[in-house]
C-alpha cells in the first residue's frame, strides 16, 4: 500500500463536449477546474522529494532512458536516496531546468520500494515557490498563492490557480475582498488570460468590485454567445453580487426567458444562480433567486436540475405547476417531480406536509412509475438490515 500524508444529466450527449470546453465544472470554488493535487501539495506531503537534473549525455543502450542526477534530497522518509547519485527515467528535460521527483514508498516483498509520481520540470523560481508554500493546514494559506495568480512562470501561475480551484468558497472570500479590483479587471480584459481562470476572476471581482464593474460587465453578461464567453458562469455570479435585483431582472429578461437563448446560454446562468443560492443569499434573497429559475422548470434539458434545486431549498410554491405539467413531462422530469414531493414529505413544516400529500395526484396519472420511484427512494433512505451472522456450529466427533 502506498503511504501518503467540485452537468445536468439531461444535456444531450452531443453537447457535452461543447459545454465542457465552454464552461468550467462546478468544483470547490464552483467555477474552477480543479487538479486532484497541486504542485505545492505534492511538494509538502510526498514521502520522497528529490531535486534532480537531466544528464543529456547519459542515454542508455535502449536509447530511451537517461540518467537524472540527484542534486538535493528535500525529504526521504526511508533515506534511500543520496545527493550525487542518479535515477533512470525514460524522458528528457529542457536545458537549464531542474526536475522534481516526488513519490512515496510501497511495501513489496517486505521491503520499501519507491513509487514515483509524474516528474515535474521546474525553474529556480518554481522550486522556490514550492519550497516557500505554507503547510496544507495553514490558516489563510491562499494569501500566499494570490501573489502568483498571474506569474510569468506558467508552472507557478497554473499551480496558484489550482490552489484557488480546490479551495472552499469561504476561504476565497476574505482573499478576494482584499485583492485589487483593478488587477482583476485587467485580467478579465486581457485576451492572454487563460480561459479557465475567467470564472474565478469574475466571481472574485463580484466580492471586491464596485458599481463601475456592473456597467463594464453588462455587455458580456447579457450576450447570447456563451460559447464565446469562457467563464460566463463565474462572471454572471460576480455581476449579480454587484448588480443585485436590477441585474437579476436583466438576466431574466435577456437570457432566462428569451426564446432565442440556447442551452449553452442558459446553463452557465443557472450555475451562477445556484451558486448565489448556496453562498450569497445576503446579496439577493433566496426566494427571489428561486423565482428566477421558474421559467426553466419545464425546459427539456434543464428542468430536472431546476426542480431538484428548488426542492433542495424547500420551495414548495411550485407544486401546482409541477402537478399540472406532470402528464406531459419527459420521464426524467417526472422522476424529478416525484422526488420533489417526496422531499416535501421529509420537511416537517406544515407547508411541506401539505405539499407532500399531492403525490397522490401523481399516482393517479402514472401510478407504476411513481410507485417505482417511491420504492427506490424508500430503500435508499431505509436500507434493509442484514441478518446477524452467527458462527458455524462445531461438528462434534
Amino acid at each position: 500500500m502506498l503511504r501518503t500524508f467540485k452537468i445536468p444529466r439531461l444535456i444531450p450527449v452531443g453537447l457535452l463536449a461543447l459545454l465542457a470546453a465552454a464552461f468550467t465544472p462546478v468544483r470547490a470554488c464552483e467555477f474552477c477546474s480543479a487538479p486532484s493535487q497541486t504542485l505545492a501539495e505534492r511538494y509538502l506531503t510526498s514521502e520522497i522529494v528529490l531535486v534532480t537534473e537531466f544528464q543529456p549525455d547519459s542515454v542508455a543502450k535502449d536509447e530511451i532512458t537517461w540518467q537524472y542526477a540527484i542534486k538535493s534530497v528535500v525529504r526521504d522518509q526511508e533515506k534511500q536516496h543520496q545527493a550525487g547519485k542518479s535515477l533512470p527515467l525514460q524522458r528528457t528535460a529542457p536545458a537549464g531546468m531542474q526536475t522534481l521527483m516526488m513519490g512515496g514508498y510501497l511495501e513489496k516483498d517486505k521491503k520499501s520500494v519507491a513509487s514515483w509520481g509524474e516528474p515535474i520540470d521546474v525553474t529556480a523560481a518554481a522550486l522556490k515557490y514550492a519550497r516557500e508554500a505554507p503547510p496544507v493546514d495553514a490558516p489563510k494559506r491562499l494569501e500566499y498563492f494570490a501573489r502568483f495568480l498571474e506569474d510569468a512562470d506558467q508552472t507557478i501561475s497554473n499551480d496558484a490557480y489550482g490552489e484557488f480551484a480546490k479551495a472552499p468558497y469561504e476561504e476565497i472570500v476574505p482573499i478576494a475582498k482584499a485583492m485589487s479590483p483593478e488587477k482583476l479587471r485587467g485580467w478579465l480584459k486581457n485576451p492572454k488570460t487563460p480561459q479557465g481562470r475567467i470564472g474565478l476572476f469574475g466571481m472574485m471581482l463580484g466580492l471586491c468590485g464596485d458599481q463601475s464593474d456592473v456597467a463594464n460587465l453588462h455587455d458580456r453578461i447579457v450576450s447570447l454567445d456563451a460559447m464565446q464567453q469562457p467563464g460566463i458562469n463565474g462572471m454572471t455570479a460576480g455581476y449579480l453580487m454587484l448588480a443585485g435585483e436590477p441585474g437579476l431582472a436583466l438576466v431574466e429578461k435577456r437570457i432566462l426567458t428569451n426564446p432565442e437563448a440556447t442551452l449553452e446560454d442558459l446553463y452557465p446562468r443557472v450555475q451562477a444562480i445556484e451558486f448565489l443560492l448556496k453562498y450569497a443569499s445576503d446579496r439577493l434573497s433566496r426566494p427571489r433567486l428561486q423565482k428566477s429559475l421558474y421559467p426553466l422548470i419545464s425546459h427539456p434539458a434543464l428542468g430536472e436540475q431546476v426542480i431538484t434545486t428548488l426542492a433542495r431549498w424547500k420551495d414548495w410554491s411550485i407544486q401546482d405547476r409541477l402537478v399540472a405539467g406532470f402528464g406531459d413531462a419527459p420521464e426524467a422530469q417526472k422522476k424529478a417531480i416525484t422526488k420533489f414531493f417526496l422531499a416535501a414529505a421529509r420537511d416537517k413544516t406544515a407547508e411541506g406536509q401539505r405539499t407532500a400529500v399531492r403525490i397522490e395526484e401523481l399516482k393517479k396519472l402514472e401510478g407504476a412509475l411513481v410507485k417505482k420511484i417511491v420504492d427506490f427512494e424508500s430503500q435508499l433512505l431505509n436500507p434493509p438490515k442484514r441478518p446477524a451472522t452467527t458462527a458455524p456450529e462445531q461438528v462434534k466427533n
